[in-house]
């Protein structure tokens, strides 16, 4: 868990990540069982691991960014990497 009086610290590393493009996003398919279609698209997943700090999942990464007004520039780098990947 996430303490409070570490995000302004994180939001900084945040940032620099962007800018660095050292957030990772993987892919997960998204199948449908029901009909013979197999794989219909994928799902984005956003991980990073702060230079100094634990590993942070999706939930995590999304506070930083929303208590940071980052949100908006974290949406437009997964989507970038989503398309160029």
């Amino acid at each position: 868990m996430l303490e409070s009086s570490h995000l302004p610290a994180m939001a900084v590393q945040l940032s620099d990540a962007l800018a660095a493009e050292t957030v990772d996003v993987s892919y997960q398919p998204i199948v449908r069982l029901n009909q013979d279609q197999g794989m219909i698209g994928v799902g984005a997943l956003l991980r990073w691991t702060p230079a100094f700090g634990p590993h942070l999942g999706a939930s995590e990464v999304i506070r930083v960014a929303e208590d940071s007004d980052l949100i908006a520039k974290l949406d437009q780098y997964v989507l970038r990497r989503a398309c160029l990947d």
